[in-house]
């Protein structure tokens, strides 16, 4: 009776450590999702600002080398509407002189309206419309229009910094739309020529958030440090079209009693000073919730990532396991208390599996792209802490295609096992790799500067590249071709890995099979060291 008892003691002790380990896989495994979607929000917000960056350098560029001139009106006003109608997250495109002199395109849903002010012997105020097809349909001259561009945010902002700059968002005037304006600064020689700006709406963000998938019950938002309301589900519905405030409504008016349940586990001077990924299990009623606040750089400004869901949204797969592993336990221990405990543990043991499953690449046995974001991250903000070098490296394969396309996906899974193999084999012992999708992988390497990082680099290609790869009788002859990156003081790793990416491209475009290095000198800010080919 004893005994039993002991067994009894024991077989409640493993459930109480079962159901333990269960809501630790739970937490991790929602951590884990919730980081990666933080990760994609953030991605994907850089990428849909990019097209108004770009247009806003290369209108520069133009006007630098006098390719565009406001002396040209016509060659001016079609090359904005041109750049308009290719991409479609533009809203318009604008230069603002000293003088007062303004020439500004928009999109109208019937085509086209320029604006063109000068401020000569006599002030003239023109209104110009066109069609779809850039053919012009109404000219008219308004002389009680009295805008001055350099009052303006985005004018004073970017002579102020003498930099390219991003305003606040704000609500454009006359759509009553969220938007953002990006400006640059023109310089003809050591002339102060103007302020060249792109306005991009950001109402796409919105849309972008409600198809991430988080859970059936979750959802996302994006706000500024000031806690305004940048993109969140149904935002553009809450703004008034009669609203003459130009300022975006603060996410407390605006959000659900989930997004303010997640802001509330954050005093206003935390969240103004917000820096490091934070997750965070809090109570809503009587269901428990999860949630975490990540944030990105834009430019000089700081946008904060919100995402929550219920805790029994995850749930699912790992509470039906724990179930199922319960009823075995006890099970067991009725049929033979001798051996209960032995199988108890036995029976517990798939709970790691399935965070195992979760955590790692099924076939490189690499870490996967979440998990390895997971931990980079950590390891990147650990060395800053510390004021320690650190450098990020993007490698894909070189041939890898033509293999699946010659020899069939299964020789591709065959030739990414041995590769992961490789790559386990010939990286330091504290560093990371893990791999990202496809071909590509990633490397993160501690405690190296970029002379060091780009050897390193070198010699863990050589190392899965300078050898065929034999399996099942045939021969695979695969390439690698990688880009490094140091990270930079108060860097982010989507920063770094951008960084890498690019040296990557230009390492494929430079002939393949090397390794290129990412550096702020040269042209552009931009240079690159070959560090050898094998």
């Amino acid at each position: 009776m004893i005994l039993i008892a002991l067994l009894g003691l024991a077989l409640l002790g493993v459930l109480a450590t079962s159901r333990h380990n269960t809501e630790v896989t739970l937490r991790k495994h929602a951590e884990s999702a919730m980081s990666y979607s933080g990760e994609a929000i953030a991605d994907n917000t850089l990428r849909y600002l990019s097209p108004a960056e770009r247009a806003a350098e290369l209108t520069e560029e133009l006007l630098v080398h006098k390719t565009l001139s406001f002396n040209k009106p016509d060659a001016l006003e079609m090359y904005f509407m041109n750049q308009l109608k290719a991409n479609a997250e533009l809203a318009s495109v604008y230069i603002g002189q000293p003088s007062g002199d303004f020439f500004f395109v928009k999109r109208e849903k019937e085509g086209f309206f320029t604006k063109v002010i000068r401020n000569g012997l006599e002030r003239t105020v023109t209104y110009r419309q066109h069609n779809q097809d850039l053919e012009l349909t109404k000219v008219s001259l308004h002389p009680e229009d009295s805008y001055d561009p350099t009052t303006r945010p985005w004018y004073q902002k970017a002579v102020e910094k003498n930099a390219p700059i991003w305003t606040d968002p704000y609500i454009f005037f006359t759509s009553k739309r969220p938007g953002i304006t990006v400006a640059r600064p023109v310089f003809v020689d050591t002339e102060f020529l103007g302020v060249v700006s792109v306005d991009v709406e950001i109402s796409g963000l919105s849309a972008f958030l409600g198809t991430i998938p988080i859970s059936d019950q979750g959802s996302a938002f994006i706000i500024n440090r000031e806690g305004l309301a940048i993109a969140f589900a149904g935002l553009e519905a809450m703004i008034p079209l009669d609203t003459q405030d130009p300022s975006l409504p603060h996410i407390s008016v605006v959000g659900n009693d989930m997004t303010k349940g997640l802001l509330g586990q954050f005093s206003s001077e935390q969240i103004s000073m917000f820096e490091q990924e934070t997750f965070k299990e809090f109570e809503l009623g009587e269901k428990v919730q999860y949630g975490i606040l990540s944030s990105f750089k834009v430019a000089d400004e700081v946008w904060l990532t919100g995402i929550y869901a219920p805790a029994e949204d995850f749930q699912g797969q790992i509470k039906a396991q724990y179930q199922k592993y319960r009823m075995q336990i006890i099970g067991i221990w009725v049929l033979v208390c001798l051996l209960a405990i032995p199988l108890v543990f036995e029976a517990t043991r798939p709970m790691l599996r399935i965070y195992e499953q979760a955590t790692r690449d099924e076939l490189t046995q690499l870490p996967n792209r979440t998990e390895f974001l997971r931990i980079a991250k950590k390891r990147i903000l650990q060395a800053q802490a510390r004021k320690d070098h650190i450098a990020v490296a993007m490698m894909d394969l070189d041939g890898f295609k033509n293999i699946n396309d010659t020899y069939g996906h299964k020789a591709g899974d065959e030739v990414l096992a041995i590769v992961g193999q490789r790559l386990a084999a010939v990286v330091r012992s504290g560093d990371l790799v893990g791999r990202l999708g496809g071909d590509e992988f990633a490397l993160v390497l501690v405690g190296v500067g970029e002379g060091e990082a780009i050897h390193l680099v070198e010699r863990i290609r050589k190392g899965i590249s300078q050898e065929p790869i034999y399996s099942e009788g045939d021969v695979y002859v695969i390439g690698a071709t990688a880009g490094v990156a140091v990270n930079a003081w108060g860097e982010t790793l989507l920063e770094s890995l951008a960084k890498a990416d690019q040296a990557l491209l230009d390492a494929k475009d430079s002939g393949k099979n090397c390794t290129l290095a990412f550096s702020e000198s040269g042209t552009n800010g931009l240079s690159y060291i070959n560090a050898g080919t094998s």
